[in-house]
């Protein structure tokens, strides 16, 4: 078994810039990660989003060590995983923005009252795990398993005035909206 902390760099004759476009082309859900940072809630949109296992509830995303939603989810061991609705693709762009404040504002928040542990949940996402951090590091990245705490949907979140009509998609570089299918190929 290959020990992904071992090395730091791509393999001889792998041109990270290929990967990288290769990779861009998959299609996946925009994720906001969500924590406290000095006091105030921060997100930072991810392309790296799965669901591990069922027995214990447990999802994974990927951050850069060196941005400040790693040091939080380092410091504080919890953090909100928020799939974004397919409206919500200026939040998905504000947090995504490199340098820039990622801060959420209250309004787009579950009240503090609603959350277990006092993550930050962003109130219209489609749906959002509340978790618990176990972190690995590999090359640049943190892997951060979240065992879940918590799950809200669009219809428990109190956002019941807005019609969730599916993920927001990010792929090829652009936001995407989800086809609808009524039948399988």
């Amino acid at each position: 078994m290959h020990d992904a902390r071992a090395g730091s760099g791509a393999p001889a004759g792998v041109d990270p810039d290929r990967v990288r476009w290769a990779l861009r082309v998959l299609v996946s859900p925009v994720t906001v990660i969500t924590t406290m940072l000095d006091g105030r809630p921060w997100g930072l949109t991810v392309s790296a989003f799965t669901p591990v296992c069922l027995d214990p509830p447990t999802v994974l995303v990927c951050v850069n060590r060196d941005t400040a939603t790693a040091g939080c989810i380092a410091n504080d061991g919890r953090f909100g995983v928020n799939v974004l609705d397919e409206h919500q693709a200026s939040l998905a762009r504000r947090c995504a923005s490199p340098g820039a404040p990622k801060f959420l504002r209250s309004d787009e928040l579950l009240a503090a009252d609603d959350v277990a542990s006092r993550v930050p949940i962003i109130r219209e996402a489609l749906i959002s795990f509340e978790c618990a951090a176990e972190r690995i590091e590999v090359g640049t990245h943190v892997v951060v398993l979240g065992r879940v705490l918590a799950v809200f949907t669009v219809s428990s979140n109190g956002s019941s005035n807005v019609s969730s009509n599916g993920p927001l998609l990010y792929g090829n570089g652009h936001y995407q909206r989800a086809e609808r299918f009524d039948s399988v190929c």
